[in-house]
């Protein structure tokens, strides 16, 4: 069984596959509290966004041991939209922004906050791609697989609902999530096999993290999506013994 490859198949369409050991979705419906957040240090915890927080509480959940030389591809649709918000908002009414929510406001504050609490060194990724953000991170995994097979990856896909102010972008039925995936070849459990094309068929409107985890429960074999650019179709198949 082929753990991994990538490129375009025989009708010139994306392809490859991810080794998947394990996920979990974190869909919280209130406040996070600091008791989901103990491997944080204190003077850190209480700077952390809600969308850190999901990002965090998710990737804790998915890797529960310790894994050495882990590498992390984050993957968010609007990064940490409620500060940039709120910073935009201050310089509209003359106020100066706050530095520290300046310096919070950029896409990679999640990962960041991250490995300081896993005292973890290896590098990471921050992906943004629009509706195709999920998949945008998978393909970044699948790209630095190729180059290290070996790899500890996690991918972390992470968002909020959309500020009042810019409601009318996002969908009544969206949700505050995070997903993290962990992928490595040698711990494998089931393999994930991506292919696309252009896009044809309606485009799909729910959130393509919390689809992509209710496929993964569900039990079903394929999962279709259809984003702004691309159409996808994942196969989930079962180690081989």
């Amino acid at each position: 069984m082929v753990l991994f490859s990538e490129g375009m198949n025989r009708q010139g369409n994306i392809y490859f596959t991810l080794p998947l050991v394990r996920w979990f979705l974190f869909v919280p419906s209130g406040n996070i509290s600091s008791t989901q957040l103990t491997q944080i240090d204190p003077q850190y915890r209480r700077r952390l966004s809600s969308l850190s927080r999901m990002a965090i509480v998710a990737a804790s959940s998915c890797l529960k041991e310790e894994i050495p030389q882990l590498h992390t591809v984050f993957a968010t649709r609007h990064g940490e939209i409620g500060i940039t918000v709120k910073m935009l908002h201050d310089l509209f009414i003359q106020t100066r922004p706050s530095p520290a929510a300046f310096s919070l406001s950029v896409h990679s504050t999640a990962p960041c906050f991250l490995s300081i609490a896993r005292s973890e060194h290896s590098s990471f990724t921050t992906v943004s791609a629009g509706t195709e953000t999920l998949f945008a991170a998978f393909q970044e995994a699948a790209g630095q697989l190729a180059k290290n097979p070996s790899l500890s990856l996690l991918v972390i896909c992470a968002d909020e609902v959309l500020p009042e102010v810019l409601s009318k972008f996002g969908d009544s039925t969206d949700k505050n999530h995070a997903l993290a995936l962990y992928f490595n070849a040698a711990a494998m459990q089931k393999e994930l096999v991506f292919e696309s094309d252009a896009l044809c068929g309606e485009r799909s409107k729910s959130q393509p993290a919390i689809a992509f985890a209710d496929f993964l429960e569900s039990g079903r074999s394929q999962f279709h999506w259809h984003g702004s650019r691309h159409s996808w179709k994942i196969t989930l198949n079962e180690k081989s013994h």
